[in-house]
């Protein structure tokens, strides 16, 4: 019992292998959850926090509350900053790990369903691309179901 723990929070993918922490996993099925409401988003602040570069996922999902920020913010200045926010985070932790499929499955999302005035989809196709390349080359079954459900989604 105790290997198949340990399999779980070690899966590989991209030949390396990365453990998946709990805030990461709750991150992971809040993705799923947080445009449905903004408590779901209070919950990934609250995981996401103190997250840097040095914790790239976390990072990214910290991202990710900003860019739900912009969806619950009242104010437009309010959502233009917490958008302007997101935007550099999440573009930032890809430069430094262009290869994680985690990243580009937030920012692929994103840019999904960002309004076009916003202009911020010009990773769309590039993203599709190493999301498939992800999806084909990974056996880490988290990621799987996030690529999959993702790429149904948006096409």
């Amino acid at each position: 019992m105790k290997w198949l723990l340990l399999l779980f929070l070690y899966l590989p993918y991209g030949g390396v292998l990365h453990a998946a922490s709990p805030e990461v996993m709750e991150c992971r099925e809040l993705f799923t959850l947080v445009d449905q409401g903004e408590n779901y988003n209070i919950e990934l602040d609250k995981l996401t926090a103190n997250a840097t570069y040095k914790t790239p996922i976390l990072f990214g999902y910290r991202a990710l509350y900003y860019f739900m920020c912009a969806k619950y913010a009242f104010w437009p200045t309010d959502k233009y900053a917490n958008f302007k926010m997101g935007k550099k985070y999440i573009d930032l932790i890809i430069q430094l790990n262009p290869n994680e499929p985690e990243l580009r499955i937030i920012r692929y999302s994103v840019q999904s369903n960002v309004p076009a005035f916003l202009e911020y989809k010009s990773n769309l196709e590039a993203d599709r691309n190493k999301l498939k390349s992800a999806y084909i080359n990974s056996n880490h079954t988290p990621i799987h179901a996030l690529i999959e459900g993702v790429l149904k989604l948006y096409p």
